[in-house]
């Protein structure tokens, strides 16, 4: 077992698990945590616990293929990361569709959103640390665009995440499902479970999970609907499964919809409209779920003023409304463009 060298300043009354999060920032903290209760993580040459204080002169000893170093100086997504808010506390980005929120092993070796986050909060963190963990305390599916609360330390994250236990954080969600959502307003009761223990697949069930979610209809197409969603509770698929559940799943869903994807051609299809194709929009296709997390409302950790952001509508989506609008004449007449930035 390699050793570690006593505690730098900052690390002085720090417990040991206090102490690896911030130095060894590419390792989770569940992995600490296992590693600490197997005795494969020492303070002193002894067995200790992830409360254990530490001490000026303490000598940490470590398992070999712990994975050691500073966080990454360097990140490139392929793709520009919109920051929304920020400040020294936590901050509020507008997510990408296409990233995983949460670090994928698997994927370990490919630039991650965890990692970028790592990077931006570390540029001016000394060597050795302490560095700053991400403190994602909400979740956004992998093709899921909006708003996401990031938090930059433990305090600030339970901050955040007892304002979403106590339901004082409002989401509002865009949405364009299949169909013609025939009521303005709904609100969607639907308890929900895994459908097995080993799959992702969420499903209704009387004994399941309280979720709950509102509906209000923005715009109706011939077979399509424009519709805001407002979870008030936060469960796994929650969206996708009610709407699929109200018999309106999103217009592209690879596991609750009917399709994979949508193309120019396919809108015309449901239309049996043999419309030219428009130029503009000829090489259009939108191969994932068009749901996108457009405001959260919330309290600042720092002092607890509300806060209001919202994440501009991402251009994929924006092209998909846009058809609709052009070729469906069954489309309703007014819809307030202005406050979804079409």
């Amino acid at each position: 077992m390699p050793n570690i060298e006593s505690p730098p300043t900052w690390g002085i009354g720090m417990t040991l698990f206090e102490f690896l999060s911030k130095r060894f920032v590419k390792e989770s903290k569940t992995h600490f945590r296992r590693l600490i209760a197997a005795g494969e993580i020492k303070v002193n040459s002894n067995n200790v616990n992830s409360s254990c204080s530490l001490n000026p002169g303490d000598i940490i000893s470590i398992p070999e293929n712990l994975k050691l170093g500073a966080p990454p100086k360097e990140v490139d997504l392929g793709q520009p990361i919109d920051i929304l808010f920020e400040d020294i506390d936590h901050l509020v980005l507008n997510k990408p569709a296409g990233l995983k929120v949460s670090p994928l092993r698997e994927d370990a070796d490919q630039p991650q959103l965890h990692d970028w986050l790592m990077m931006r909060f570390n540029r001016k963190s000394p060597t050795g640390g302490p560095y700053l963990r991400p403190h994602i305390v909400h979740r956004l599916d992998r093709e899921t665009s909006g708003v996401l609360l990031v938090a930059k330390h433990k305090e600030a994250a339970r901050s955040l995440s007892m304002q979403f236990q106590k339901r004082k954080i409002r989401k509002k969600y865009l949405a364009v499902v299949e169909g013609r959502f025939p009521l303005d307003k709904h609100t969607a009761a639907i308890p929900m479970k895994k459908a097995s223990k080993s799959g992702i697949e969420m499903i209704p069930a009387p004994d399941g999970k309280e979720a709950v979610t509102e509906l209000q209809v923005v715009k109706r197409y011939k077979n399509f609907t424009l519709i805001e969603m407002r979870p008030l509770t936060g469960r796994q698929h929650q969206l996708r499964v009610h709407l699929k559940a109200l018999g309106y799943p999103l217009a592209v869903d690879f596991l609750y919809g009917t399709r994979e994807k949508i193309t120019e051609k396919d809108i015309l299809a449901t239309l049996n409209n043999a419309a030219p194709v428009n130029p503009d929009m000829e090489n259009f296709t939108l191969a994932r779920t068009p749901l996108h997390a457009l405001s959260i409302t919330y309290h600042l950790p720092s002092d607890g003023t509300e806060t209001s952001i919202r994440a501009a509508l991402p251009g994929d989506m924006v092209n998909l409304i846009k058809l609709l609008d052009a070729y469906d004449r069954f489309a309703d007449e007014n819809v307030n463009d202005l406050l979804y930035n079409l």
